[in-house]
């Protein structure tokens, strides 16, 4: 099959012609979770990555993977952090959004929503008395065998 270099590439070597099954449900799924997971740990960057990483037998990995882990401590720690303007502005988007969703909440609709209190409305079918009495089946069962009206509503 080769080595898969972008996560594109797994979506167009599944056969998705038959994509009916349960196994390809399942498998579709577990794909876009695993792509999911590796766009947020570098995307497409991370490969090159683990093949390289992969090449190393396991205490070079072991060794290698610390020393990265302790970098990644380190870089995380310090202030300010490395940022680029596409960084910035999707966060500054994001604050925002969250600025207004949050005003919305507090100033609303939803807010005169929740100071209502709930209802109990008339309606529906038409009321009967609660009887005490018990039921007859079998003189149901010969009413509704000799009725021309439907069961259902």
């Amino acid at each position: 099959m080769g080595k898969i270099t972008h996560f594109e590439d797994v979506e167009t070597r599944m056969d998705t012609s038959g994509g009916k099954s349960r196994f390809s449900a399942n498998f579709l799924s577990l794909q876009l979770q695993l792509k999911t997971l590796l766009e947020e740990s570098g995307g497409d960057e991370l490969l090159p990555f683990l093949d390289a990483l992969a090449t190393l037998n396991r205490s070079e990995q072991k060794l290698l993977l610390k020393m990265l882990a302790r970098t990644i401590e380190k870089v995380a720690a310090t202030t300010p952090r490395f940022a680029t303007d596409g960084d910035l502005a999707l966060k500054n988007f994001e604050d925002s959004l969250y600025q207004d969703i949050a005003e919305a909440l507090d100033v609303g609709h939803i807010k005169d929503v929740r100071s209502k209190r709930i209802e109990v409305l008339d309606g529906g079918k038409e009321k009967s008395a609660p009887s005490n009495s018990p039921i007859d089946l079998a003189a149901v069962r010969k009413r509704k065998k000799l009725s021309s009206e439907s069961i259902l509503n």
